[in-house]
């Protein structure tokens, strides 16, 4: 694929509540695009979120922060969409995907009216739902478009094994795949720690990865039921994509991408690892999968397909 120059970057970010305005603040803090602009329905939420990171900016970030509107959106912008309804405390990810699929159509719309095309980053729940909603509502090509998938996810698995380990959880290459949801699993067969098989591994000990799964979904549930939401690690895992592309960074992540045969499977957007670099969004086709975690990700897959299905695609 051909590296598309994104020179300046800058990133829209649709949805102000406490979810976009992480990720946008992470964005600035971070300096990684040259431009910020936050557009929601609620002007002044907008507006509020702009001023109070603009006096952030003050101690040092020379990126600039404002409010904007769909109108100026241009060739390969990178589109961080995160309107939608919040999940409550206890509450399944899919019972919303109703509502927050005609939302994304919405909001599609508006970014495609001109028909340029961009890089959108769904991060609105079901985010695999919703990706596949705005693949297919967009009509950009598959490498244009991703979800957060199951990076966050991801992320919690290295640190609990970083922490049981007493490693770094940037030395820790492991990942969890399939559904952003119950359906996931870790994928823990070509797991590493430093370079090293993760069973190999010095310290490693077999009770250490036993109910680990749980354990990442469980910590995702009681944030939201401590503190209503979570955003502080969606709005780093946010920053950290846009990162990739921006910077051209050829990085592999697990993020909800459009399969057109790979593993089997088409139809469906999934957790799954992706090379993300300036040229958008490349599924891996022969990342190592044991029967046990091929049968998961199957299962996965076809609970996504009866889902998309119930929306009409």
């Amino acid at each position: 694929m051909k590296i598309i120059p994104i020179s300046p970057p800058r990133v829209f970010v649709i949805g102000a509540g406490m979810v976009g305005a992480t990720a946008a603040y992470t964005l600035l803090i971070r300096e990684i695009a040259w431009e910020i602009v936050l557009i929601d329905v609620h002007q002044e939420l907008a507006e509020g979120q702009v001023m109070d990171m603009n006096h952030a900016s003050a101690f040092g970030s020379g990126v600039r922060v404002r409010t904007g509107n769909y109108s100026e959106i241009r060739e390969n912008d990178i589109i961080v969409i995160t309107s939608g309804a919040s999940q409550q405390a206890g509450e399944d990810r899919h019972k919303a995907a109703e509502t927050n699929a005609n939302i994304i159509k919405e909001v599609v719309a508006k970014i495609m009216k001109k028909g340029v095309p961009v890089f959108i980053l769904m991060v609105t729940n079901p985010v695999d739902v919703l990706t596949y909603v705005a693949y297919k509502e967009s009509g950009l090509p598959a490498e244009r478009i991703f979800g957060t998938g199951t990076s966050l996810d991801t992320a919690r698995l290295r640190f609990m094994l970083s922490q049981r380990l007493k490693v770094n959880a940037s030395n820790t290459v492991a990942f969890i795949l399939g559904e952003h949801g119950d359906t996931s699993f870790p994928a823990l067969s070509a797991a590493t720690i430093e370079g090293i098989p993760l069973k190999k591994y010095t310290t490693y000990k077999e009770e250490f990865t036993k109910g680990i799964m749980q354990e990442v979904r469980e910590s995702a549930y009681k944030i939201v039921a401590d503190k209503k939401a979570t955003y502080y690690g969606i709005g780093s895992t946010v920053a950290d994509l846009v990162a990739a592309i921006i910077e051209n960074k050829h990085k592999l992540y697990a993020v909800s991408g459009l399969l057109n045969g790979e593993y089997g499977h088409t139809g469906v957007a999934i957790g799954i690892p992706a090379l993300l670099s300036g040229s958008g969004v490349k599924v891996q086709e022969n990342y190592p999968l044991n029967s046990q975690e091929t049968r998961l990700l199957h299962k996965s897959v076809e609970f996504l397909k009866e889902s998309i299905k119930k929306l009409g695609y």
